[in-house]
């Protein structure tokens, strides 16, 4: 009997350790590289990829060569559904240009990574709001991100269930309205995640290269 128990105790640690392993894996630290570029790159939460390497002595300083565990993804919505929603928002966006007798915004995948990160972090931390606790304003978390721009403008959207609803709330702000409305823009980037708070969270970065 005594047996039994402990080989049952030894199997369920196993298969705890087995589960915790599972929910992290490795990355290498490439010249370059520091965490907040690998938080990007990857496209992680910066602060559970500070957590989850709390043997770092200084999270400023990584070595090429060291390895530091990283999270596994858990995407909100498929690549395709991404894709559809990235897309009609684009439409909507040059449609309503040239309307408007203006030239339609370049998709920018550079600036979609950096879309998508701000509103998973809107997400996670639970806010809507052009300053991220992660990240700061749109200007310094693309200088940070070297993404070259002029000037950047974002639009914001929580709660709104498809592309269109969040378009037209946008459309009836002034303010986000002459943002897609830029005469000077040439390029945008859209993110979307889904569930949080809100169930639905919406960010659109607008730039002038």
């Amino acid at each position: 009997m005594i047996y039994r128990k402990t080989l049952v105790l030894s199997l369920l640690t196993f298969l705890c350790l087995a589960l915790e392993t599972s929910a992290s894996s490795i990355y290498e630290v490439k010249r370059g590289d520091t965490l907040w570029k690998i938080s990007f790159k990857l496209n992680l939460n910066f602060h559970e990829l500070i957590q989850l390497n709390p043997q770092l002595k200084d999270p400023d300083w990584i070595y090429p060569g060291e390895k530091i565990n990283v999270p596994i993804m858990e995407y909100t919505e498929s690549p395709k559904e991404s894709n559809q929603i990235t897309n009609e928002l684009l439409r909507l966006t040059n449609e309503k240009r040239k309307n408007s007798g203006l030239t339609p915004l370049t998709l920018d995948e550079s600036l979609c990574k950096a879309a998508e990160k701000k509103a998973l972090d809107m997400k996670q931390n639970e806010y809507v709001a052009h300053t991220s606790p992660t990240y700061g304003n749109p200007t310094v978390m693309l200088k940070d991100l070297n993404i070259p721009f002029q000037f950047v403008k974002e639009n914001l959207g929580a709660g709104q269930q498809s592309t269109e609803d969040v378009f037209q709330a946008w459309m009836n702000s002034y303010i986000h309205r002459e943002n897609l409305l830029d005469k000077n823009a040439t390029h945008i980037g859209i993110g979307y995640t889904n569930g949080g708070f809100h169930g639905h969270y919406w960010t659109i970065l607008i730039i002038k290269k």
